[in-house]
């Protein structure tokens, strides 16, 4: 059965942030590219990456990689699949893949920065990471972590192996400022920050309190080039985006991360 005929496997993630997804992942790619799916799920993006490959003529098992913690979801079966532990060092060699893409997976992770690293270090120079996770700082999301100390789509954290794929497995909140830290910290450059759909109740809010925002925005940004004129010049992009209407309404907070070139670094 040619792949352009296969049916669409289900995905656990909301449909505008995996469209959002491969849209960033296909606009980084060529038809020579290795891809690495990490955290593959049931294979929905899989199975669209590797139809992808497809319509310009390749053979989509020369080209991508699907990898999770295990096999027995795993549907898009004309993906070769490599059962791993995303909490361990990845099984891959160094600069093997051209783009290594990870749709809300590292909330549940325990070590996120190693994480980054890991992709790092199997990305070719030059090749690029994408990822999705929840927007923890979105107006809604704030307020109900005011109102019950969780964010959106965040419950009281589970350590049963079976509840790591539910919403009690996300055990990992961070938000953009700390995700621009991580890459940051392992190397990447050109971060590209986007995101899949606006929150109509975040939306909501941030008419409502659109003028409170922007005088702590400016407080923010005056207190931390107070506190370390260093920290402020790291964190000045963050600082103009974080408390932005994009990221204050945005489901998702999705990037994409080139990992450079020998000669710029």
């Amino acid at each position: 059965m040619s792949m352009t005929n296969r049916p669409i496997i289900p995905s656990a993630s909301h449909r505008l942030t995996n469209d959002k997804a491969f849209e960033l992942i296909t606009s980084s790619l060529d038809s020579h590219a290795r891809v690495l799916d990490l955290g593959a799920g049931r294979g929905h993006l899989a199975r669209r990456v590797a139809t992808w490959f497809e319509q310009r003529g390749q053979k989509p098992a020369d080209f991508v990689v699907a990898a999770d913690v295990s096999a027995d979801q795993f549907e898009a079966t004309e993906v070769p699949f490599e059962c791993i532990n995303l909490n361990e060092a990845l099984p891959f060699h160094n600069a093997t893949f051209d783009v290594i893409y990870s749709i809300e997976v590292t909330e549940h992770l325990h070590r996120p920065y190693d994480f980054l690293r890991e992709c790092f270090r199997a990305l070719k120079p030059g090749g690029f990471l994408i990822v999705s996770t929840p927007n923890i700082l979105h107006l809604a999301s704030r307020l109900r972590f005011f109102l019950t100390g969780f964010f959106e789509l965040y419950k009281p954290p589970s350590t049963d192996p079976a509840n790591a794929g539910r919403l009690c497995g996300h055990v990992m909140p961070l938000h953009l400022a700390y995700y621009a830290y991580g890459l940051r910290l392992v190397g990447f450059k050109d971060v590209q920050y986007a995101h899949d759909k606006s929150k109509r109740a975040s939306l909501v809010l941030w008419i409502l309190f659109y003028p409170l925002i922007a005088i702590m925005r400016s407080r923010l940004t005056r207190e931390v080039a107070a506190y370390d004129a260093g920290v402020f010049q790291e964190n000045r992009d963050i600082l103009g985006m974080i408390n932005s209407k994009k990221f204050l309404t945005s489901r998702s907070l999705m990037f994409v991360a080139r990992k450079p070139v020998a000669r710029e670094v």
